[in-house]
């Protein structure tokens, strides 16, 4: 460390007040400590691999994370942990000791990115045109992408003591606000076997200033057979 890297290290350390001078030292000693935790992880944010103690919650499909300080996630993005994806639900924005919760996602959904407009080529390469020489238009399909969810049916436990009651034929599903994969009022979506149309979206958890949080959608079974 050279003169002015050990200059600025102090005067961080020092603070513009004696409140500020303790935090940064524990952040110090805390971020000195870090990894030595038998919990310590690195796990995948939204893909970004970033350091993590683990740490189970009460419930097997419940977990909590500390991260480093002044580190910054926020409610919605994904964990990847052991190959398993999670949702964070709630996020602590303590600048010394950044906590967040996870719950473990359930279940995929497929979804059909946009799709992209060609021209149609022969074996070589060339424009195949049509009577009036014009270029040929194509529709080229999206790919599907996989979204990690949490699909809730009858009667799920949040806690020992708290549970959703769900009614019959009907799922609840969480996922990542993200404006490009939203769904509709009476879009209609396979779970397992069964066929099932969006009846509500709640927007209450999403930050649509900085377009981040969870978005929760009701989803009715309207498969054959099914009394409503």
């Amino acid at each position: 460390m050279n003169e002015y890297e050990l200059y600025k290290t102090r005067h961080e350390l020092k603070g513009t007040n004696s409140t500020d001078a303790i935090k940064n030292r524990t952040k110090t000693v805390f971020n000195g400590k870090f990894e030595s935790s038998p919990s310590f992880y690195k796990v995948l944010v939204d893909g970004i691999e970033t350091d993590a103690i683990v740490n189970q919650g009460k419930l097997s499909n419940f977990k909590s994370l500390m991260f480093r300080p002044d580190t910054s996630v926020n409610k919605g993005d994904i964990v990847t942990y052991e190959n398993k994806d999670y949702l964070i639900i709630d996020f602590d924005t303590n600048k010394v000791y950044p906590t967040a919760k996870l719950e473990l996602c359930n279940y995929s959904l497929e979804y059909a990115t946009e799709g992209s407009t060609d021209y149609l080529k022969d074996e070589n390469g060339e424009y195949v045109l049509d009577d009036d020489y014009r270029p040929i238009p194509i529709t080229i399909e999206g790919e599907p992408i996989s979204i990690p969810c949490i699909v809730r049916t009858s009667t799920y436990k949040l806690s020992d003591t708290e549970q959703i009651l769900i009614p019959d034929n009907t799922l609840q599903v969480s996922m990542q606000y993200d404006t490009g994969k939203l769904f509709k009022i009476n879009d209609v979506k396979s779970f397992w076997d069964d066929e099932y149309k969006v009846s509500f979206a709640d927007m209450s958890q999403v930050d649509t200033v900085n377009g981040v949080g969870i978005v929760g959608y009701s989803f009715r079974n309207v498969s054959d057979g099914v009394v409503s």
